[in-house]
């Protein structure tokens, strides 16, 4: 409290001094925010213009900023130098700022361009072009606040978009009418639909990030001086996963965070049980170049975690044939695979620990998550059958929700409605029960091992992230196409 207090009396202090104006997306002056970020502006007699001018200021407060480094058309397709830098920024401000700034409260992102064979920062101002986009902490309103600074033709402006709550306004009717409908308070909503910092390859081994063991390729380009600066300090990518995982845990952690939750209906409450909110990547641990008998891929490709998790042994050669069988693609530069092998859609870590926070509020009990988990349970991600039983559960969570919950699958005609209704109401299908069923799963996918059948659905988890509902917001979608290429296509028609 005392933290807070002393935030609050520095902004006033600072903003009546400062010429560094901050706008809101009408182009009005930005209310005060208590986050690290608006504190800095608020302190400057000039707003730094561009990401260079950023970082200095970073540097007089004695603050340190992590680089880690994502390429945007695939780590093996450096040609076109496009790369995105995301940063994480720790310490505590110099001099009269005295405010501790720690791990995943203080995130920014920076692009990159190549011009005459040069790969540079992409910080050219001009108008729209968006600059830095960044996400820090507020330590009063206990939520992220979500700021971008846009050229605006020679210079450039701050602008403050919204906070964690109004991502969550922005996506409160997702999946839960026909037409998907989205609010469009700010941008981000179309990424961070949970209202936090992202990384969608939040497992090793990251596939198009810079690692330590798998360094990014820049092929014959010439790096100039702002990239060969940051390279010297660049971090792997475990550094930017774990800062993000930190987050995530604050953000469901926040007190404020669950009670705007705990306002939602129940439908928005149980949408990351019944469906998905966000989305992350893994893949193989085995490089696509690497001339290896087998390879190695985890269940959570094929069965959401809860149910447990393990790894599973495919044959290389049969996944290679599938590859050429399909006619995979990336459309750049015609590589066959991604850097690392068998890259798949998973569901988000951000919606399992909702999952955890539901369970932990009392909202839902294991029995009814194992329930609701087990139809389709096939496929833990996208699942239309399962998700389209979100619009048969009450508006809220009072009285004997369950109960009438339970009477509308009874009318209903779906089949999946149907599933669920066993599931409920049959004592014999408790957790030791979906358990066994699980490892049974399992044991038939290992022995029969990389099928015809299976290869499609890798590429039908693929293809849905793009037709999916979280794809559809307006004003961006989750993969960003046109910006990231993360997935080669493939030419032949798959089966239903």
């Amino acid at each position: 409290m005392k933290k807070l207090v002393y935030i609050i009396t520095l902004l006033f202090a600072f903003q009546a001094k400062s010429l560094c104006q901050i706008y809101n997306s009408n182009g009005s002056p930005a209310s005060i925010q208590n986050d690290a970020h608006f504190l800095i502006l608020s302190g400057l007699p000039n707003c730094p213009e561009d990401v260079i001018e950023y970082k200095n200021q970073l540097l007089k407060l004695r603050l340190s900023s992590k680089p880690t480094m994502v390429a945007n058309r695939g780590k093996n397709n450096s040609h076109l130098g496009s790369f995105s830098f995301f940063e994480q920024v720790t310490g505590v401000l110099n001099g009269t700022l005295k405010v501790a700034v720690a791990e995943g409260e203080f995130f920014f992102g920076h692009f990159t361009k190549k011009v005459n064979n040069q790969i540079d920062l992409d910080q050219a101002k001009n108008k729209g072009q968006l600059l830095i986009e960044l996400i820090a902490w507020d330590y009063a309103k206990q939520l992220f606040n979500f700021y971008e600074l846009i050229g605006t033709g020679g210079s450039a402006k701050w602008f403050y978009r919204g906070d964690s709550k109004d991502i969550l306004f922005d996506n409160q009717f997702l999946y839960r009418t026909s037409t998907p409908q989205f609010g469009r308070t700010l941008r981000c909503s179309a990424c961070h639909a949970s209202g936090g910092p992202i990384m969608k390859e939040l497992s090793a081994p990251h596939n198009d990030w810079w690692t330590k063991q798998r360094p990014l390729s820049f092929g014959n380009a010439a790096l100039s001086s702002q990239i060969k600066m940051a390279l010297n300090n660049i971090q792997d990518a475990s550094t930017l996963s774990h800062a993000v995982q930190t987050a995530s845990l604050k953000l469901q952690a926040s007190p404020a965070y669950q009670q705007i939750k705990s306002r939602e209906s129940l439908q928005e409450q149980l949408r990351p049980l019944f469906c998905d909110t966000e989305i992350n990547i893994e893949s193989s641990p085995v490089g696509f170049e690497q001339n290896l008998g087998s390879m190695n891929v985890s269940s959570t490709a094929f069965l959401n975690p809860f149910f447990g998790k393990t790894n599973l042994n495919f044959s290389r050669a049969q996944y290679n044939a599938y590859l050429s069988k399909y006619g995979l693609k990336f459309p750049e530069n015609n590589a066959a695979d991604a850097d690392h092998t068998y890259l798949v859609p998973v569901k988000a870590y951000s919606d399992l620990l909702a999952i955890q926070i539901l369970l932990k509020r009392g909202i839902v009990d294991q029995e009814f998550m194992y329930d609701v988990l087990a139809v389709d349970a096939q496929n833990s991600l996208f699942s239309n059958v399962r998700c389209e039983l979100l619009k048969l559960l009450p508006s809220t969570a009072t009285g004997d929700w369950k109960s009438q919950f339970i009477s509308k699958l009874k009318t209903s005609k779906m089949t999946s409605a149907q599933m669920l209704l066993v599931n409920l109401t049959d004592p014999a299908r408790n957790k030791n029960w979906y358990l066994k069923m699980t490892q049974q799963y399992i044991a038939e996918l290992q022995a029969k091992g990389l099928t015809d059948t299976l290869f499609q659905k890798l590429l039908r988890d693929r293809d849905a992230v793009f037709v999916s509902a979280i794809s559809q917001n307006p004003l961006g979608q989750i993969l960003e196409p046109g910006f990231r290429v993360i997935f080669p296509v493939h030419a032949r028609r798959l089966q239903r």
